[in-house]
């Protein structure tokens, strides 16, 4: 099971989908009675968009057992299929949160893990990111020139930079 919560100012729109993409949770709180209402439904992942008050929210809702997902704006609007309406917002931050998990998780058994790591000790944040991206950058051009697909096993993802 997934929710989404669009947050307002006073009152949070939930929506619920199983893990059939069925909806089976429609439902508006107040903002006091967030947690009252968590506590009673089955721990998931929870998508919200990203806005002053999701860290808030994201914080107390991983305090319970949640596993919030904070979603970008601009990846919920290309979901949006009727007029604006917070439960057809909650509906596209839901659908939003779906794909961008499973966008996530495309090779399950391929980690930079250990690299990222070893590296983060020893790098700044911004000079990881380009690390990363030269590696990343180095392993497609290898596999455009040899033409082959990329399957390393673990041990040589470990390698230095």
């Amino acid at each position: 099971m997934s929710i989404s919560i669009d947050i307002g100012r006073d009152t949070f729109h939930l929506v619920g989908f199983d893990y059939d993409g069925q909806l089976v949770l429609r439902k508006k709180i107040k903002r006091l009675s967030l947690l009252q209402t968590f506590e009673a439904l089955l721990r998931c992942v929870v998508g919200m968009e990203a806005c002053l008050s999701a860290h808030f929210v994201s914080r107390s809702l991983r305090k319970l057992g949640f596993e919030p997902r904070i979603i970008p704006a601009i990846s919920e609007k290309p979901f949006i299929k009727r007029q604006k309406n917070d439960y057809y917002d909650a509906e596209a931050i839901a659908e939003a949160a779906k794909v961008i998990l499973m966008r996530t998780n495309r090779w399950p058994d391929f980690s930079f893990g250990e690299w990222l790591t070893r590296a983060s000790e020893r790098m700044h944040r911004s000079k990881l990111a380009v690390a990363l991206a030269n590696k990343l950058a180095r392993m497609a051009w290898s596999i455009l020139k040899h033409k082959t697909a990329f399957d390393a096993p673990r041990n040589a993802v470990v390698v230095g930079i």
